[in-house]
């Protein structure tokens, strides 16, 4: 199951904007919660905070 938003999801500088979890907004001055995910290069996908990265976590059994 993903839960990866079908949106673009990237400032143009190329910072992530959007949770990859719940969808909220991420201010991309601040820090936040990444994942990086290894497969054809690494992905990486952002979080607005800890508890939705552990929720994504948990729903893909890592």
């Amino acid at each position: 199951m993903s839960n990866e938003c079908s949106e673009d999801t990237t400032t143009p500088e190329g910072q992530p904007r959007r949770c990859t979890s719940c969808g909220a907004a991420i201010d991309t001055r601040e820090w936040y919660p990444v994942v990086a995910v290894p497969g054809d290069g690494y992905r990486i996908y952002a979080f607005c905070d800890e508890a939705c990265r552990g929720r994504w976590q948990r729903e893909r059994g890592k």
